[in-house]
């Protein structure tokens, strides 16, 4: 039902709306989890959200917008599977795949709308986590090897035996 809202959301041909929102969630909520990581509590808030964003995506790729902007569209996407969010001060970001650009390239007003291509933003996440387990293994952060620690571990999560 949900890769349907999306493609009935956004001008996203049927067959690319199943991979939609799980990228969306899927790049948003690991942003949460890695900014969470250099929380003193270990979970993730906007600041965490923010922090990450400014420090690791956005220094990956450029976009057209802030990390405030894009932690209004992860709120959006994550809390009710829309571009926008209830802050009204941010830019709307719209999604497209290259070739499936339709919703971008319709953009009006370019103070209040971005275009982010899915397949840029998968990029610059994946940059963005090099980068940041590379700063990871090369400093000793107490904080973070703390939030580390309460990770799940693999046994954890599925039994071996």
């Amino acid at each position: 039902m949900l890769w349907f809202m999306c493609a009935a959301y956004s001008s996203l041909p049927v067959r690319l709306a199943p991979v939609f929102a799980p990228t969306l969630m899927l790049i948003y909520s690991a942003i949460d989890i890695l900014g969470s990581l250099q929380s003193k509590k270990g979970f993730a808030n906007k600041k965490s959200f923010t922090d990450w964003t400014k420090n690791y995506l956005i220094k990956a790729k450029t976009f057209q917008c802030d990390e405030n902007d894009l932690y209004g569209a992860r709120c959006g996407i994550l809390h009710t599977m829309r571009y926008d969010s209830n802050n009204t001060v941010l830019k709307e970001i719209v999604y497209g795949f290259y070739g499936y650009d339709k919703d971008i390239k319709n953009i009006k007003v370019p103070t209040k709308q971005v275009g982010i291509y899915i397949e840029d933003l998968w990029d610059a996440f994946i940059t963005a986590y090099e980068i940041y387990i590379q700063h990871l293994e090369s400093s000793s952060n107490p904080v973070v090897n703390a939030n580390l620690d309460k990770l799940p571990n693999y046994e954890d999560l599925i039994p071996l035996d």
